[in-house]
């Protein structure tokens, strides 16, 4: 499953069982209830075995409280929930907790959608730490009709997934409603509807309206995926909006709040090109092919794109390549746009950014009548050498197969002028 961003030091895979738990409170107690949750309700819940994933504020509803928590599997949530509202904790702090609640009953008991599509939780703050982390977390909810429930997943994986890649957004967690029975009945869940829900981080609201705004716009969204949601939604998606508290295992995107339009300065120039290609990728083949050549990276627009021509030879033959990026300052994502000589076509575009020195890149492709992911990633960059990588996916991001490395250094010409 792909990711947008990496969770906070990443520790441990959670859960086989997942609980979204959203109250409605009592007007100005949501902070009342968050620090009573924060200091008595945490380290107390897990010492009997679950997980406290996250706890959020919602940002559009002030007297709702969101959070999470996950099991092992069914048989430990009764034994863990008996344990924990059977205890001396609940029994001490129940009537604080509920004088602040009107309803506590909007409650989806869920499991990850595929194999790995949980969460990656990382370190909890201590009691008593009361900064609140930066950055959104956004739950995306699908009510879904009932033929549909068995059939979803797979169509998200196919269609949604890489039309989200496409926008810059990879969910770091995708559920599907748990079909078990409630193994604790003192505590109602929905039951009798079938829910898919995926969670994306942002820096804040404005990155995510900018991306909303993106997606609204997009044909292919429109085009694509609408009449998948069309098929199989039983009612209009819902979004939540959510702010992590201080004490939350899950956080929004950290903030990078720059002007990326110039990730490309140290390239301009010109290099020589040493590059290793894989032959008939995606077959099991392990033949690779050697070339040499230069590629030169001309500025335009003053930064904000820049056109790259790649001319290579080797005992495979000859190559001529060239890629047109392009920056866009609302998103503040790079588009990357290949072509070849043979072919004189424009690939789809690759869309990301850098981040801590390393740009990754993402686009769906087709390759011999099958859709695929493609990710570009630039790497160890310094003043006179960078690394280029592309690898494709032909199972949706689970894994990757490299088939093309080159690895430039600055020709003798440029190097004096290498900032």
């Amino acid at each position: 499953m792909l990711a947008l961003a990496p969770a906070p030091t990443p520790a441990t895979r959670c859960c086989r069982v997942v609980e979204l738990r959203q109250y409605t409170l009592h007007p100005g107690q949501r902070d009342v209830l968050i620090a009573l949750f924060d200091r008595e309700f945490v380290e107390t819940q897990e010492a009997t075995g679950m997980q406290v994933i996250a706890q959020f504020r919602d940002i559009d509803r002030p007297d709702v409280f969101t959070w999470l928590r996950g099991f092992p599997d069914m048989p430990t949530r009764a034994a863990s929930l008996a344990a924990f509202y059977g205890g001396p904790v609940w029994a001490a702090n129940k009537a604080a907790a509920n004088a602040t609640m009107i309803s506590s009953d909007n409650v989806r008991l869920l499991r990850p959608a595929q194999p790995g599509s949980g969460f990656e939780l990382g370190d909890r703050p201590g009691p008593g730490h009361s900064a609140t982390p930066s950055g959104l977390v956004v739950a995306t909810i699908y009510t879904l009709t009932a033929p549909a429930a068995g059939k979803f997943a797979e169509a998200f994986e196919r269609v949604i997934l890489p039309a989200l890649a496409a926008t810059g957004v990879h969910p770091f967690g995708v559920f599907e409603t748990e079909p078990a029975p409630n193994t604790f009945p003192r505590l109602p869940v929905r039951e009798g509807e079938h829910a898919f829900v995926w969670f994306a981080r942002f820096p804040g609201v404005s990155e995510y309206d900018r991306w909303k705004a993106t997606l609204e716009e997009s044909p292919r969204w429109r085009e694509t995926v609408g009449p998948v949601l069309d098929r199989h939604l039983q009612a209009p998606a819902e979004i939540w909006r959510l702010v992590p508290t201080a004490r939350s295992r899950l956080i929004g995107q950290v903030s990078q709040e720059r002007d990326g339009q110039r990730d490309f300065d140290f390239e301009i120039g010109t290099w020589t090109t040493r590059l290793s290609r894989l032959l008939r990728p995606l077959t099991g083949s392990t033949t690779w092919v050697e070339y040499a050549g230069t590629s030169v990276v001309r500025k335009v627009w003053d930064g904000r794109a820049n056109l790259v021509e790649l001319v290579v030879d080797g005992p495979a033959g000859h190559l001529e390549g060239l890629s047109l990026r392009l920056y866009n300052p609302e998103t503040r994502q790079w588009s990357l746009n290949f072509s070849n000589s043979r072919t004189g076509t424009l690939s789809p575009p690759a869309i990301g950014e850098f981040r801590n020195g390393r740009g990754e890149f993402y686009s769906e492709e087709t390759l011999n009548g099958r859709a695929i992911l493609v990710r570009f990633v630039i790497s160890d960059i310094t003043p006179v050498s960078a690394r280029f990588e592309q690898s494709f996916s032909a199972d949706r991001g689970k894994t990757w197969e490299v088939n093309w490395i080159a690895i430039d250094t600055r020709a003798r010409a440029d190097s004096a002028k290498a900032p």
